[in-house]
């Protein structure tokens, strides 16, 4: 029977475990406060800094590895500390890393797919990059199956604008033609769910709904369905924060077209509509 081993278990993977128990006999979580995970799903959580042990306690076991931590200046830092010790398990398969659609850069408000040129300019662009360059090279080396998950602006129960504008901490950014991708999170966990099962070639998939928008026109459709207020406006040219004007530096729309076709997956929420719909219902 399969067995999963995710490094970091955040918000993605915390809804990921919750769908995939019919598919792995055992999972296992890493993280640095390991006394701070309450994941009912999950079969053991392993301290981060003592990956490398368990590893070798599960060299003949582990068949499937999610990398879900952020990469710095020197990549995956899971690739960086612990590649030996995976390279050296005997019956690992598939190897999953989570990345981001960061990595394409700024491309003018068009268009973008796995093909299409990486053009990152910022270091959270360009620290992906690095990453998955990482795992490719070292699963073509070591003959395992790598998936690499472009993931779009995740939202969902816990993590959305919606819950931002009740609580009165939201102010809305206005550029125009500026857009952005997004993915509700259950669309994303069971894409993920479905990847999980072919071990079959190395591939890019991104994850992103149909429906690329201006984030003014997310805010205005939450705002009229509840009937209160638009929040307070600032214009990007009068931004101080780098941290938040980089982020609108990159002008695309990801396009999912691959997704459907390869791993026939129909998306429940094609929209920020469809899924700002089921957050707010769920609230009332």
């Amino acid at each position: 029977m399969n067995k999963l081993l995710i490094f970091g278990h955040g918000y993605t993977t915390k809804n990921l475990t919750k769908i995939i128990t019919d598919d792995f006999s055992e999972i296992f979580v890493t993280s640095r406060e390991p006394e701070k995970i309450n994941d009912k799903f999950v079969n053991h959580v392993i301290r981060y800094e003592d990956s490398g042990e368990f590893l070798i306690s599960k060299k003949n076991d582990l068949t499937h590895i999610l990398c879900s931590i952020p990469p710095d200046e020197n990549g995956d830092p899971v690739y960086e500390r612990f590649k030996n010790d995976i390279k050296d398990l005997c019956s690992l398969k598939w190897i999953g890393y989570l990345s981001a659609t960061s990595v394409y850069g700024d491309h003018n408000g068009e268009f973008v797919d796995e093909n299409s040129e990486l053009k990152a300019n910022t270091s959270r662009g360009l620290n992906r990059i690095l990453a998955e360059k990482q795992w490719e090279e070292f699963c073509t080396n070591h003959n395992i199956i790598l998936k690499i998950f472009r993931i779009a602006g995740i939202y969902g129960k816990g993590r959305n604008i919606y819950e931002r504008i009740k609580k009165g901490d939201y102010k809305l950014i206005l550029k125009d033609k500026q857009y952005f991708s997004r993915i509700h999170i259950n669309d994303l966990t069971h894409c993920l769910k479905e990847s999980l099962k072919r071990i079959d070639q190395f591939e890019i998939f991104n994850l992103a709904d149909d429906a690329p928008s201006n984030i003014q026109d997310v805010v205005e459709y939450i705002c009229k369905k509840m009937n209160i207020k638009l929040p307070n406006t600032i214009n990007y040219e009068q931004l101080e924060n780098e941290m938040t004007k980089n982020f609108f530096t990159d002008n695309k729309k990801v396009l999912n077209t691959k997704i459907k076709q390869k791993l026939n997956f129909k998306l429940k929420y094609p929209s920020y509509k469809e899924g700002y719909n089921q957050i707010i219902n769920s609230k009332n």
